[in-house]
């Protein structure tokens, strides 16, 4: 948002874009339209994070910024990938051998799989009626909740409209359908208060007492996780430390996947059992896989293991975790451990020299012949001044670094670009995925260059150039 300061009569035009950004680890993507008065898009972005997993008819499939993988389940490595839309997945579930995917607060995107990976239908977050986050198959079923309350796919249906923080539906042998909304589990059937969770989850007949639950709950030392009976009481706990990223029912054990460890356990009668614990950094989820073996999902790494006890068989590491850049001869990315040499469509390649040079620092205050911009507020406000003294003051939380080509003011964020025309204060948003550290214009051409841990490394650019003037 831009408000002018009044020194001068201004016709401001506002306009919001959110675009978007994908990208195979070694092959350009197309670009992302954002569609504004400059047209700007992501022309390349690679090195996201990974995230949600699941495992279809021996299929291995894994989230990566708003793409999704196909991963060979013996030797981890990626077969194909199928970009989906803006956003980045938060979810996936399998419903009816159709895979189901969220872009945070965006849209729910079904896929197929036979005989490729494709979009079969895209449900934006305007027709849903709520910015989905989370998906829960239940009956058949696929649910997605998220602010604004639950919608049931298959009619479209609409649940507890009045609650912004819902995340998991689940059956109940009392109570029928519930979904959890804060701390809160409340009967979709008529929004009524029956007990207490953060999560609530169905277990396989046979596993745990008959019609238990798994529940699992916030509390100040980390999260805790336990069974519940079908009235929603609670019947036993565990507190396995740290936060869950990811819950998993995988045949007859509960995994729990926090930011540094892996954990299996039995479902006792009322009880959970602790049968297995290693760590990982940065773990993210767990799947099965075919032959007995367990999949492991961390934001840069798919391992494979034979069992839930032994030691992984595979690892297979992926670049990431940018925070910084070297701009010379070369383009370098990189970060304390590791530097790669990035060229805009072209693989990553490791570089076992460091560069000689200072890594590009983030600008928070640029000077050009015609107007001044500045990061202020702590983050909070980039004021742009004009030589004639006329004053912008856009909002942009989280606002990190500044620069400027083609014209145009490139504001890095929390969420990705704000992209700001100068002479109007005009404004397109590019929804990156993360934090942006860095930004700097590219050599040559109209755009600039991200990074960032969480959303990687690449090229926004003029829509129309589809990367033609993208040159090192």
């Amino acid at each position: 948002m831009v408000a002018e300061v009044p020194r001068r009569s201004w016709g401001w035009i506002l306009v919001a874009i959110v675009g978007a950004a994908t990208a195979l680890a070694g092959c350009a993507a197309p670009p992302r339209v954002a569609a504004g008065p400059d047209r700007h898009a992501v022309l390349d972005q690679r090195a996201q994070p990974m995230g949600p997993s699941v495992a279809v008819d021996e299929v291995w499939l894994v989230a990566r910024g708003s793409d999704l993988l196909r991963v060979d389940p013996m030797t981890a490595a990626i077969v194909a990938a199928r970009p989906l839309g803006a956003g980045t997945v938060t979810d996936l579930a399998v419903v009816d051998g159709r895979v189901i995917a969220v872009l945070d607060g965006d849209a729910v995107v079904e896929i197929t799989m036979r005989p490729r990976l494709a979009v079969a239908r895209t449900t934006s977050a305007a027709t849903l009626g709520i910015r989905p986050r989370r998906l829960s198959v239940v009956d058949g079923a696929a649910f997605v909740a998220g602010e604004g309350g639950v919608v049931r796919l298959s009619d479209g249906r609409r649940f507890l409209v009045d609650h912004d923080d819902a995340t998991t539906v689940a059956r109940t042998d009392e109570y029928g359908l519930v979904a959890c909304a804060g701390r809160r589990v409340i009967r979709l059937e008529d929004g009524a208060y029956v007990g207490a969770a953060r999560g609530l989850y169905g277990l396989p007949p046979g596993v745990g007492p008959a019609g238990s639950l798994l529940f699992e709950f916030d509390a100040r030392a980390g999260s805790l996780v336990g069974l519940m009976t079908p009235s929603v009481r609670e019947l036993g706990r565990v507190a396995p430390g740290g936060e869950i990223r990811r819950l998993r029912v995988l045949g007859s054990r509960v995994w729990m996947v926090t930011d540094a460890e892996v954990l299996a356990y039995e479902v006792g009668d009322g009880a959970l059992v602790e049968v297995a614990r290693r760590p990982v950094a940065a773990a993210r989820d767990v799947v099965a896989l075919p032959g007995g073996h367990i999949g492991v999902v961390t934001d840069r790494e798919r391992q494979v293991l034979p069992s839930a006890t032994s030691e992984a068989s595979v690892v297979v590491r992926e670049p990431g975790g940018f925070d910084r850049a070297w701009d010379g001869r070369v383009l370098v990315v990189g970060n304390d451990r590791e530097r790669w040499r990035y060229e805009p469509g072209r693989a990553l390649s490791a570089l076992a020299t460091p560069p000689a040079t200072a890594p590009v620092g983030a600008a928070t205050v640029l000077d050009t012949l015609t107007w001044r911009a500045a990061i202020e507020g702590g983050g909070a406000t980039v004021r742009l001044t004009t030589r004639e003294g006329v004053e912008q003051v856009h909002d942009v939380p989280g606002a990190t670094a500044l620069a400027r080509a083609g014209g145009m003011l490139f504001v890095g964020h929390r969420s990705g670009v704000l992209v700001i025309d100068p002479s109007t204060g005009a404004e397109s948003s590019i929804a990156l995925g993360g934090t942006v550290d860095v930004v700097f214009p590219l050599v040559s051409g109209d755009g600039v260059v991200f990074v960032g841990p969480a959303c990687g490394v690449g090229v926004i650019g003029r829509a129309g150039d589809g990367g033609r003037r993208v040159r090192w």
